[in-house]
């Protein structure tokens, strides 16, 4: 009797996991229509930066120029501003991350020197950087991002030709990525051609700061140029702007 009783629950239960698998691709197809039009967006993303935008490459190559530029307004204000015995927080507070951004660059810390002298202006433009950008190669190949789009790949299934899943992620793994960007969102979408799947994933972030309490989750370094920060973007030495990263791979 015992022994039939463990058949009977062996099988309930081998239909139970089958059921549920068979809910899971009936959901997976049902929601198809929408996987398709989530790889028809990020294609036509990346097809668009490739015709009209401002790409992280020319932000670099004009880091240059862009801090002439400012040390030249500083050098214009700073007498008016000493002859009035005042001192405008705004523009020291960029005179001094602007020091900080090329700090990080002699550190070798790329990303977050470049993306922090971006937003020392009035109104910076949105980045982005496109498949193959040293940007997005190194997001791509970043412990986290691989991690999900290992993950990813496994649900890629034969029945299907289109899937998609969106969610976010903090790049803790490489210090450069942790400081320029920390938590992103993301959408990756994949298609299938033949036997060959596609697959294009569009990383997008606000530059910004916010203020941290002091905790575990970051040194107290970190945590205090992190709300330096917070305050000239207070004081609008530091304005916020949108970065969009592309990359793609194949299953």
């Amino acid at each position: 009797m015992k022994k039939l009783f463990l058949i009977s629950m062996t099988i309930l239960m081998s239909f139970a996991v089958a059921t549920s698998a068979f809910a899971d691709n009936k959901a997976i197809l049902n929601n198809e229509a929408k996987y398709k039009a989530d790889v028809e967006l990020i294609k036509s993303k990346i097809t668009s930066v490739q015709e009209d935008t401002i790409v992280y490459d020319s932000i670099m190559n004009s880091r240059i120029n862009q801090i002439q530029a400012y040390e030249q307004m500083c050098n214009n204000s700073s007498g008016q501003l000493m002859a009035a015995n005042v001192i405008d927080p705004k523009l020291s507070c960029r005179a001094s991350l602007l020091g900080g951004a090329g700090v990080a660059q002699l550190a070798g810390w790329k990303h977050t020197g470049n993306l922090l002298t971006h937003s020392l202006q009035n109104n910076p433009s949105t980045i982005t950087a496109n498949v193959g950008n040293a940007l997005s190669t190194d997001v791509q190949n970043s412990k986290e991002m691989k991690n999900i789009i290992n993950s990813f790949k496994k649900k890629l299934t034969s029945s299907i030709s289109y899937y998609s899943e969106n969610g976010s992620v903090s790049l803790t793994n490489d210090k450069d990525l942790y400081l320029a960007l920390n938590k992103v969102s993301y959408l990756i979408a994949a298609e299938k051609v033949g036997s060959t799947w596609t697959i294009y994933t569009w990383v997008n972030d606000t530059y910004n700061f916010e203020y941290w309490n002091f905790s575990s989750a970051h040194s107290d370094f970190v945590t205090i140029v992190n709300n330096y920060a917070a305050f000239c973007q207070a004081t609008g030495a530091v304005v916020p702007y949108s970065i969009n990263i592309y990359f793609q791979d194949t299953k």
